[in-house]
């Protein structure tokens, strides 16, 4: 219930939806007798679509997530164990194929099995849904991302597979319970650096205190936005952190998080 709501309060904000489908509105109605409508609906939509495509909102939006949880200036010593976070996998195109296809996400598998090489006797733990609702029969999320885990080289027999979580809180709550963390322990939290600030909220909530581990950054880094017209690419940006900073508002509503933008704790 909780993703058929997610899906559709988010499909009624993303801007990659909305502003074309302002636009793309107000054109028909150019041709009929609300004329001077469809000349205000079409000319709101160009210009919010101008707006996105020349300025700098979305890397401004981009960078703010991306550098709020760094990862540490020096790699542990001692690690205790590595937390991947699912939701890298094209579940339809992968079914369609046959083989794992990676998405925008796919950062995340590399930079996991490079800490699984660097901390041989690491615990590593994967978590995400055990079946997404693809169709009957199709393998799930999980097990097209250990596929392709072993396809970069990482030892499967060193995985342990958490395959109820369906969303950034139960990856927080299922891992926990399936890790049982010991207080002095070492974990490191591997996720797209654009969402790290809600997995920490959400790991943060449930008294896991993990070392962010960012990957596949999409920006420059701090001031690594620029005027432009980049139309295409600004609001696939724009989209995908709007989507964060909506999710972090939602998080925080719902007690899933214990602020707005969760922040490092004061060292």
């Amino acid at each position: 219930m909780y993703a058929w709501a997610s899906a559709t309060f988010w499909g009624l904000l993303d801007p990659s939806l909305v502003i074309p489908a302002v636009l793309l509105a107000g054109v028909p109605l150019l041709w009929t007798r609300w004329a001077r409508s469809g000349r205000w609906i079409t000319t709101a939509g160009a210009l919010a679509m101008l707006a996105v495509a020349s300025s700098p909102l979305a890397g401004f939006l981009t960078v703010t997530l991306e550098e709020r949880f760094p990862a540490p200036a020096a790699l542990p010593e001692q690690v205790t164990g590595i937390i991947l976070l699912g939701g890298s996998i094209d579940l339809s195109l992968s079914d369609a194929r046959g083989i794992p296809v990676a998405n925008h996400s796919a950062n995340r598998f590399v930079r996991f099995a490079d800490l699984a090489q660097r901390y041989p006797t690491a615990r590593l733990v994967f978590t995400g849904a055990g079946n997404a609702g693809g169709a009957p029969g199709a393998r799930s999320e999980a097990e097209h991302s250990l596929e392709l885990l072993r396809i970069i080289g990482v030892d499967l027999s060193r995985v342990e597979v958490e395959s109820r979580a369906t969303n950034t809180w139960d990856n927080a709550v299922l891992a926990r319970q399936l890790v049982d963390p010991g207080p002095d322990e070492v974990w490191l939290l591997v996720t797209s650096a654009w969402h790290m600030p809600r997995a920490m909220g959400c790991f943060q909530k449930v008294g896991w205190d993990v070392v962010p581990m960012p990957s596949g950054f999409t920006s420059s880094g701090p001031g690594g936005w620029s005027l432009g017209f980049a139309p295409g690419a600004r609001l696939v940006a724009l989209s995908r952190a709007a989507h964060e900073w909506v999710g972090l508002a939602v998080y925080r509503l719902l007690g899933r998080t214990d602020r707005f933008f969760p922040a490092p704790a004061p060292v």
